[in-house]
């Protein structure tokens, strides 16, 4: 499980991303970015 739960090139992580305000900017599941128009 070495490739999990870091940001690093060729790991596996889950990001949220927010701006100043805590709006949600972007959402990263395994490394891939998730389209938010689905969420």
């Amino acid at each position: 499980m070495a490739d999990r739960g870091r940001l690093a090139t060729g790991c596996h992580a889950d990001v949220v991303v927010l701006d100043r305000q805590f709006a949600l900017k972007a959402v990263y599941v395994e490394g891939e970015e998730i389209d938010l128009a689905d969420a």
